[in-house]
This record gives structure tokens, sequence and C-alpha cells, in this order.
């Protein structure tokens, strides 16, 4: 499956204005936005595993 030269260009683009965005939103925002999403992503984590070990348990 080949993926078309304008797709592959398209997504490029869209991960560099992506990446461009999201440094200029950090120098603007900064730490206090870093902070909430680690903390989202901790409890994500914490979440997922926690579900884990309930499922395994539960078999």
């Amino acid at each position: 499956m080949a993926i078309s030269a304008k797709a592959k260009a398209a997504h490029h683009l869209m991960t560099v204005v992506l990446i461009l965005s999201s440094v200029v939103f950090f120098k603007r925002y900064g730490i206090a936005l870093a902070t909430l999403s680690g903390y989202a992503l901790a409890s994500q984590i914490f979440l997922i595993y926690f579900n884990r070990k309930t499922f395994v348990s539960n078999i």
C-alpha cells in the first residue's frame, strides 16, 4: 500500500504545524499547562494499570 506523495506532504505539514503551534502555546502558557497535562497523563496511566490489575484478578 503506497501512500501518495500528496498525502505524505500533507501529513508532514500537519505535523510541523502541530509542533510549531504547540511550541508557541507552551511558550505562552508554559509550566502550568505542562503540569496539568503531565498530571492528566499520569492519572490516565494509573487508571489503565489499575484496570488491568483488576481485570486480571477477575479472570
